[in-house]
């Protein structure tokens, strides 16, 4: 039996074909509309490795995830946690840095002229990061702008007593406009 005849057992025979098409239409921009707004694995969270150290941590590398747990919003203001675990270092590994810890602090959108271009988040941050100890956390997140799908990047510099190291990732294919 075909959706029409379906239809019309349903509904009736004062049922129109345009009625159907409006009526699926609007479930499926639904669908795609909750979709794309619902968080998932990638949002937030950002693949990357160590790109380069100074002081106590030049020449060391190593790859690592970095989640980023934006709070609530005031004005262009956010406040921001940032948990790094690493991801390929064996204990003891020799030139390999395998960063764990929590920094918080906030993250400030920087204004831009075009938002289909995406944004750029700034991210100020301290806290306890292994092996480093207590870091102070600068970075930037650049945020997916008018495209189908896209990645969000980041680039933070962790500064201790003894150097620095910097830290570049990427976010998995997320939707367009999305941001932390």
């Amino acid at each position: 039996m075909a959706l029409r005849d379906r239809l019309e057992l349903s509904f009736g025979t004062g049922w129109r074909r345009g009625t159907v098409i409006v009526v699926c239409g609007l479930f499926a921009l639904t669908a795609v509309a909750g979709a794309a707004g619902t968080p998932g694995a990638a949002r937030d969270q950002f693949t990357g490795r160590v790109t380069s150290g100074m002081g106590a941590y030049a020449g060391d590398r190593g790859s690592l995830s970095v989640r980023l747990a934006p709070g609530q919003a005031a004005g262009t203001s956010r406040r921001l946690a940032l948990t790094l675990a690493p991801l390929s270092c064996r204990p003891g590994g020799r030139g390999c840095l395998g960063l764990r810890g929590v920094a918080t602090g906030s993250m400030l959108r920087i204004a831009v002229g075009i938002r289909d271009v995406g944004q750029t988040l700034r991210l100020k941050a301290t806290g306890r990061v292994s092996p480093i100890g207590w870091v102070v956390v600068t970075g930037t997140v650049r945020t997916v702008g008018f495209v189908a799908r896209g990645r969000e990047t980041l680039r933070l510099i962790l500064s201790g007593r003894r150097g620095s190291v910097t830290v570049t990732a990427a976010s998995a294919l997320v939707p367009g406009f999305t941001a932390p």
